[in-house]
């Protein structure tokens, strides 16, 4: 028996049969070979995961920093192959992790193509639409906004954002730029509201508009906003950007009388002939230095940036005396004839009295409008707190246009300033060069009581002080006011239902003021008048709309006409300043070694530059399906088949 046993023993029967039971029991401890595979496939999956969430992060830090993803030379030997690369091969080098997932990865997957890259950034830039559309349809109400600029290439881009009311915050979402090949109203109306559908937004919840001034999109006929009224069958009141509106009314006011206009072209032509040069330029900080004077530096104008002038106006008011050595230097010991000329020619204007009263006047003007422009271009303004401010504005004016106080104030400042620095108080003397008018000979023998159509400069005050006030501090108030009186003029009915809805303003919670609202926007009021009677008491030490929603938020559900109505009311856009700001990161973006950028890149790039804070918040498990669901685009120099598809999902 033990010799039959140990030739059976190594047999094949033998053999085959224990390792058949070999693998039984391994399998019953261990799995078995479908499970394997299946097991296997999963790690692979979670590997294949890891890496492309690594390449996400690589691209996401790359595209809020508004780096240029590619280099010139991208092969391996090259010494700058693009910061995509530069980061990906440090990675690399530091993680041993990364760097094990690198060789399971084959080469004509590893995703690091530009092609690629432009599928890592629209899956993020399409999750951020999905969260800001997400955000927006659960919103009540929504409203658009819309700018327009030129790129680099020449290329007129749209940037189109939307704004609405989420948790009683305000949210301002930029959506992306959109290639514009046709400027007129009918083909920009078609793009914004193809760009709305596109993202599932209901156009019917769209309830305001707004956009700059040009008759295009301004225009109440055939406009881009009568067009869009029109699809969302609402009043969709259109909001002209009032931080453009205010810039226009200091545009307008500069160029009021001769005399301002001759006096910022003054102020743009001595800034600009310091900062033209570098030894100009170092001559009036050397100045500064030795003086033991902090250094403040002259800012650029900008005609249609006004608070660059007011920050300008500021540095020449407070370096008046640097600058006059330093251009009476230049005078001097200028490197050519034309440069001491010049220098001259500017001291001398520097030094006139009319300059020294222009300077503080237009300073006064500019504290009371930079910080209204400044406020109104904040995410969190309201449009009802924006009608208040600028009606507060204009009430502020005409106290010092009706009262002689705040002149004497201005004047006293400019001949102490003046006399501080040894210009005499003068006036300017009137231009002889332009021809004198030669009365009529049927006026011989006659009388002339009055002259109508031009200034009569044969009668000009004798005293300094009355001349400024009358012919320079007057007529630039007058100015001002007018302006603000036409491009704010806001008594509209809509208007007015708005400002019911904020607690500072003076018909806080009238009825009819807030029925009339309602009755526009299709909102049930048969309890309104309950509600308000209640509201009185209960928001009646409120300061904001936004606070006036958090305090009825336990209570929504009694005040539901009132909730809709102040959730409309914050939902009015007050100034397109976020396509403003989008157009800062265009510039940076699409630079002039990046002008032959697609535009589904650009508009990705834009958007994960512009929603930071959005992006922060994104599950990359969810940009991972989003980037394995694009389809697959291939490199056109390597041919389709060559790039190829990792598991990603475990289907």
């Amino acid at each position: 028996m033990h010799e039959k046993a140990l030739k059976h023993g190594e047999s094949t029967y033998h053999i085959n049969a224990m390792q058949k039971w070999i693998n039984f029991k391994s399998s019953q401890q261990h799995g078995n070979i479908h499970q394997k595979l299946d097991s296997q496939h999963k790690q692979q999956v979670l590997d294949n995961r890891d890496y492309v969430k690594t390449l996400l992060n690589i691209v996401i830090t790359a595209a809020k920093s508004n780096m240029a993803f590619r280099g010139h030379d991208e092969s391996e030997n090259s010494l700058n192959k693009g910061i995509f690369l530069e980061i990906f091969d440090l990675l690399k080098r530091e993680s041993e992790k990364f760097q094990k997932l690198v060789k399971k990865i084959p080469n004509n997957a590893k995703y690091t193509s530009g092609v690629s890259q432009n599928s890592l950034l629209q899956a993020v830039a399409e999750c951020v639409s999905d969260i800001i559309a997400k955000e927006a349809i659960s919103a009540p109400f929504f409203a658009v906004i819309a700018d327009e600029t030129r790129d680099v290439s020449v290329t007129e881009q749209l940037s189109v954002c939307i704004r609405y009311v989420l948790d009683e915050t305000v949210h301002e979402r930029f959506l992306g730029f959109i290639a514009l090949k046709e400027l007129d109203a009918d083909s920009l109306a078609t793009v914004l509201l193809e760009k709305l559908r596109e993202l599932g937004l209901n156009v019917n919840k769209l309830i305001a508009q707004c956009y700059d001034t040009t008759s295009v999109m301004s225009g109440s006929i055939r406009g881009v906003q009568a067009l869009i009224r029109e699809s969302a069958k609402n009043p969709c009141y259109y909001v002209p950007c009032s931080a453009h509106r205010l810039q226009l009314v200091i545009t307008h006011t500069a160029g009021c009388l001769p005399e301002v206009a001759e006096f910022f072209n003054f102020i743009s032509a001595l800034i600009n002939f310091i900062r033209s040069s570098t030894l100009r330029h170092d001559i009036f900080i050397d100045i500064q230095r030795d003086k033991k004077l902090p250094v403040v530096e002259l800012p650029k104008v900008c005609q249609h940036k006004w608070e660059y002038n007011h920050k300008a106006l500021r540095a020449i008011f407070q370096r008046y005396g640097i600058l006059t050595e330093t251009l009476e230097d230049l005078s001097v010991h200028g490197r050519s004839g034309d440069e001491k000329a010049l220098a001259f020619g500017l001291q001398q204007s520097l030094n006139k009295f009319e300059t020294v009263f222009l300077l503080i006047n237009f300073i006064e003007v500019f504290d009371i409008t930079t910080p209204l422009s400044k406020v109104w271009q904040s995410e969190d303004m309201d449009l009802a707190a924006a009608v208040n401010m600028s009606q507060e504005t204009i009430k502020i004016l005409n106290e010092r246009r009706t009262s002689d106080d705040h002149f004497n104030a201005i004047w006293e400042k400019a001949v102490e300033f003046a006399t501080a620095r040894h210009i005499t108080v003068t006036q300017q003397e009137p231009s002889s060069s332009k021809r004198q008018r030669k009365p009529s000979s049927r006026l011989l023998g006659s009388i002339v009581t009055e002259t109508i159509g031009q200034r009569d400069t044969s009668e000009r005050d004798k005293d300094p002080k009355s001349h400024c006030k009358r012919c320079i501090y007057y007529p630039i108030l007058d100015k001002v006011l007018v302006e603000f009186g036409h491009r704010f003029d806001e008594p509209k009915h809509i208007l007015l239902g708005v400002s019911a809805c904020h607690p500072s303003s003076p018909n806080f919670l009238n009825e009819n003021d807030l029925k009339y609202l309602a009755d526009q926007y299709e909102i049930e009021s048969e309890n309104l008048h309950a509600e308000v009677l209640v509201a009185q008491r209960t928001l009646h030490d409120a300061k904001s709309i936004s606070n006036a929603l958090d305090k009825l938020k336990p209570l929504k559900q009694g005040f539901s006409t009132l909730w809709n109505l102040l959730h409309l009311a914050l939902t009015f856009p007050v100034s397109n300043a976020k396509c403003e700001r989008s157009f800062s990161v265009l510039k940076l973006v699409k630079t002039y070694i990046r002008a032959t950028m697609g535009q589904k890149r650009l508009t990705s790039l834009g958007t994960i530059s512009i929603e930071k804070g959005v992006v922060d918040s994104l599950d990359l498990d969810v940009v991972v399906d989003k980037f394995a669901s694009l389809p697959i685009q291939s490199q056109s120099n390597l041919g389709k088949s060559t790039i190829r598809r990792m598991s990603l999902t475990h289907t």
